[in-house]
């Protein structure tokens, strides 16, 4: 008897290449951030940087980041600092490293714009993607974008998956992370899977789901596939 199989997908970074919160923010000549985008965003950080470090800070788009900028010395930020924002919950997720520098993080909210979804497949993870007989995509985008993500289903000429797209609803009794592990969970209950295969850009998501199927399922097969090619490919 054969094995019942399924093959589970992120979107973002994963199945799609997802663009860059740099991508949309206003920039001058020499790529210093100028107002008129993300205004109210920027002074917080800069707010921040002056409460937890005592510093002035400008912003400049380098690469694929919008890097904070020391005013005194025109240099970027050692990751260390990540330390310092961590510190409180209003300042935690800010910053974010790269390659031993700080750099900003997109602000909370970014990623509920129809805007920032991909139009690009990751095609090493598409080819997965399209080989698999049963397969599950699973986003933390809200529930609000179903319409247009489906829209680029059909723009591109991909087949919806046959065991369902989920996106995230919003609705405060889980976060992103437990609803992506729920999901699954639910999945192999209602269809008795064997092996899940689940491809996801994010290796703290990825590990937890494992142990959590693990721990509920043992007889059932994980196979953990860490996406990374997306963002190796972004640089400084």
């Amino acid at each position: 008897m054969s094995k019942k199989e399924l093959h589970i997908f992120d979107l973002d970074n994963t199945l799609f290449e997802t663009p860059e919160f740099a991508e949309f923010v206003k920039v001058d000549s020499n790529n210093i951030v100028i107002k008129g985008n993300h205004d109210e965003y920027f002074m917080n950080v800069k707010a921040a940087f002056l409460d937890l470090l005592s510093k002035y800070v400008y912003f400049k788009r380098t690469g694929d980041f919008i890097v904070p900028i020391n005013q005194q010395t025109d240099k970027p930020f050692d990751e260390d600092i990540l330390d310092y924002f961590k510190k409180k919950i209003s300042t935690s997720k800010m910053l974010i490293p790269h390659n031993g520098i700080a750099v900003l993080n997109a602000f909370p909210g970014f990623h509920k714009s129809p805007d920032t979804l991909g139009l690009v497949i990751n095609e090493p993870i598409f080819q997965d993607y399209e080989n698999a007989d049963n397969k599950m995509i699973i986003t933390g985008r809200n529930e609000e974008l179903r319409e247009k993500i489906n829209s680029i289903f059909k723009y591109l000429g991909i087949k919806q998956p046959n065991y369902g797209l989920y996106l995230y609803s919003q609705n405060g009794k889980t976060n992103i992370e437990n609803f992506k592990i729920q999901t699954i969970i639910q999945s192999i209950k209602e269809h008795g899977w064997d092996i899940v295969h689940f491809y996801e850009d994010r290796k703290d998501w990825l590990m937890a789901a494992q142990r959590a199927v693990a721990q509920v399922f043992p007889g059932v097969e994980f196979v953990s596939h860490l996406v990374t090619n997306v963002k190796d490919k972004r640089s400084l």
